[in-house]
């Protein structure tokens, strides 16, 4: 089978070979059987958490292309893990991330956790598996999987290809608005505005009114410095979720004293997520 399916697929493709209608709020296209619906063009991944470290990138390819949107750019790859075995050292605050993988690690613990050395061995500036371990993520990813099925070469950037990620990014924000993605919610956020509708999180998107300025506020960081003045005006919007992203997005910019005056002001925001 050459055809695009995602994992919702599967449900209403089992139901259709067993000659059931899928039931309408089903978000799954049928695959096979006699209910058999269009390929897809494009399929669609989400990222949230990485065990107790909080997370969002979502992702939308076809079959030339794969655009990848890191809404948390601020943050590595790969986040220290406090296990209790290799990963369960802190860094020293100021220490990056890149330093701490090459020369902080215990010999002792290495041996067990690590017996061929890899967190400890220098890292060539073109070896792109240690991307992962890099102390930032790029706001965007564009690969051609023809030509790059390994995703080693980053076109979100290059000139040639803006149509391309624009498109791509379109694709995507039109779906996660279609989906009322739940990652535009901060978790204790979600929680919070839950409790009106007995608990189900679910139903904290489907009611919310203002998805599509979350999600443009959450956007925002990307846009360089016409996006830093437009987070900083949103500080003060009255929707906390949008303050949140407002927050977020400054992460990804050079805090100077105003900004840092102005998120003072906001630890005493009602909302615990903000």
């Amino acid at each position: 089978m050459d055809d695009f399916f995602m994992l919702m697929d599967l449900g209403p493709s089992l139901l259709s070979l067993a000659g059931i209608t899928s039931p309408a709020h089903f978000q799954g296209r049928e695959f096979l059987g006699p209910q058999k619906c269009e390929p897809r063009e494009y399929v669609y991944s989400a990222r949230d958490r990485l065990d107790n470290c909080n997370e969002m990138i979502r992702t939308v390819r076809n079959k030339k292309y794969r655009y990848i949107r890191n809404f948390l750019p601020h943050r590595p790859y790969a986040s220290f893990y406090p296990d209790g075995g290799f990963f369960k050292q802190i860094p020293p605050e100021g220490t990056s991330g890149r330093d701490f993988w090459e020369t902080s690690c215990l010999p002792e613990e290495q041996k067990i956790h690590d017996p061929d050395g890899v967190f400890l061995m220098p890292i060539p500036e073109n070896y792109s598996q240690y991307l992962i371990w890099q102390d930032s993520k790029p706001f965007e990813e564009l690969y051609d999987i023809k030509n790059d099925p390994e995703e080693v070469d980053n076109l979100a950037n290059d000139p040639e290809y803006q149509d391309i990620a624009r498109k791509m990014r379109k694709k995507l924000y039109e779906w996660m608005i279609e989906t009322r993605d739940l990652g535009l919610f901060d978790e204790t956020e979600m929680i919070v505005r839950a409790e009106q509708y007995g608990g189900i999180n679910y139903e904290v998107g489907a009611h919310c009114r203002n998805l599509e300025r979350i999600l443009q506020t959450a956007d925002l960081s990307r846009l360089g410095e016409s996006g830093r003045t437009e987070l900083i005006e949103r500080l003060d919007d009255s929707d906390s979720a949008v303050r949140y992203w407002a927050i977020t997005g400054l992460m990804s910019y050079n805090m100077d004293d105003g900004i840092i005056r102005k998120l003072k002001y906001l630890l005493q925001d009602e909302s615990i997520s903000v």
